[in-house]
């Protein structure tokens, strides 16, 4: 598998250091799906949130939605080079099998090919890179790319000339900037809006997609009352999906995202626009995690 073949020939990670001019990592929370065919565009163009004809090799950030308007997946988008059309997704791993079998239905009329990459690709982003390159993937921003190898020479063309970070530390900085990622623990159950998705990843001009009438009416009435919000949390490590509440149980909202390194890490959550700055999630074994509201978003 291409997954434990990088695992044995990755460099070392190391802790950056501010003078380090671009930074690599593997991404391996995330993976990709694959759509392929004569109508790819047409297609993702009903189901996509974003507008598929402003597509290029750019990664252009997306979702897609249930009928009801939730979002069952949302990540990152482009262009990929090959004799057919295609067009790569990045998503949360967690949620790339089951958003083919989400679509399978609706792909049953269509010239479209949908695969779950994620034993056969690996994501990876560099950071401070000033100019896009095709070996360094496709840019995000001025300052990010993110790739995908499907070998091992195409992981290390990915990763070279930079130094060799945890996942943790493009989760940081995504965190910092409001980017989420919907996974299993959290799918169908939020608007776009919800999450910070109405101006970088939904298009209120392209026509219909799967839930655009849902999107389209919580934006123009502006009654969304929960909203991403960036905290710093303390004690045991928290997982996507977890309940936050106050102190006395009532429930503010919901984990989105959160760092994986020992506390005091950073998270992003789902919560309501009058919770109260100091929040807590209770695991299964009795230990708590306690939430502070942070400046961000």
């Amino acid at each position: 598998m291409l997954e434990s073949e990088w695992q044995t020939s990755a460099p070392q990670t190391i802790d950056p250091k501010g003078d380090q001019h671009s930074l690599a990592a593997w991404l391996d929370h995330l993976a990709a799906v694959a759509f392929t065919g004569t109508d790819v565009l047409q297609f993702l163009q009903g189901y996509l949130t974003s507008d598929t004809d402003q597509l290029d090799q750019r990664a252009q950030s997306t979702a897609i939605c249930t009928r009801s308007g939730r979002v069952y997946a949302n990540g990152l988008a482009f262009r990929h080079d090959t004799e057919a059309p295609a067009v790569i997704m990045i998503v949360h791993a967690s949620v790339a099998s089951g958003l083919v079998e989400f679509l399978n239905p609706y792909l049953a009329f269509s010239r479209t090919h949908a695969e779950d990459m994620t034993n056969t690709g690996l994501v990876f982003a560099r950071m401070g890179d000033a100019t896009y390159t095709s070996t360094a993937g496709h840019a995000l921003d001025a300052q990010r790319t993110i790739g995908l190898a499907s070998t091992i020479a195409e992981a290390r063309a990915l990763t070279s000339d930079a130094a060799y970070v945890s996942a943790d530390v493009w989760t940081r900085t995504e965190i910092e900037l409001g980017e989420c990622w919907i996974s299993a623990a959290t799918q169908d159950t939020f608007l776009p809006q919800m999450l910070n998705l109405a101006d970088s990843a939904v298009s209120f001009d392209k026509g219909c997609y799967l839930g655009q009438e849902v999107v389209a009416r919580a934006q123009h009435r502006g009654q969304v009352k929960r909203r991403l919000k960036a905290c710093v949390w303390q004690g045991a490590t928290p997982r996507p999906g977890a309940v936050l509440t106050t102190d006395t149980g009532e429930i503010q909202g919901t984990l989105i995202n959160t760092t994986s390194s020992p506390e005091p890490g950073c998270a992003l959550a789902v919560l309501r626009d009058d919770a109260p700055d100091t929040l807590i999630s209770k695991a299964t074994a009795g230990s708590v995690t306690r939430y502070e509201r942070s400046s961000g978003l």
